[in-house]
C-alpha cells in the first residue's frame, strides 16, 4: 500500500508498505520501502510523495513474489513536478526489496501536454 505523506527522512518523501499474506489472507510478514528502509537505494527528495500510485506488474524477474511499479508524483527529476515511476523487485529477504529501474517521467514525455 501506497504511504505517499510518509515523512522518513523528510517531508512528504513517502513510503511503500509490502504485505506479506498466506492463502487465507493472514499477514504473514511486512516490510516497509522508504528513504530509510527496506534497501531503497534510489534517491527521495521532500515532496516526492513515493508511493503516490502502485500497480502489480506480474513476477517479472521469475522468484515466486509479485513485483511493483511504483509512483513518485512530485519527483523533479526532469522538470517540476513531472514524476518518476519505480520498479521494484519484490523479494522476502530480510525484508530488502531491489530496485532495478527507474524512469522519470520528464525524458518520455516532453514538452506540454
Amino acid at each position: 500500500m501506497g504511504v505517499e505523506l510518509d515523512d522518513d527522512d523528510g517531508t512528504d518523501r513517502g513510503a511503500v508498505w509490502i504485505l506479506f499474506l498466506d492463502n487465507d489472507g493472514k499477514v504473514l510478514s511486512f516490510t516497509k520501502i522508504s528513504d530509510l528502509s527496506g534497501g531503497f537505494n534510489g534517491t527521495l527528495v521532500d515532496d516526492d510523495q513515493f508511493g503516490y500510485a502502485l500497480t502489480s506488474i506480474g513476477d517479472l524477474d521469475g522468484d515466486g513474489f509479485e513485483d511493483l511499479v511504483v509512483t513518485a508524483s512530485g519527483d523533479e527529476g526532469n522538470g517540476v513536478d513531472r514524476g518518476t515511476l519505480w520498479i521494484l523487485f519484490i523479494a522476502e529477504v530480510e525484508g530488502d526489496t531491489e530496485f532495478d529501474s527507474e524512469i522519470d517521467m520528464g525524458e518520455l514525455f516532453s514538452g506540454n501536454r
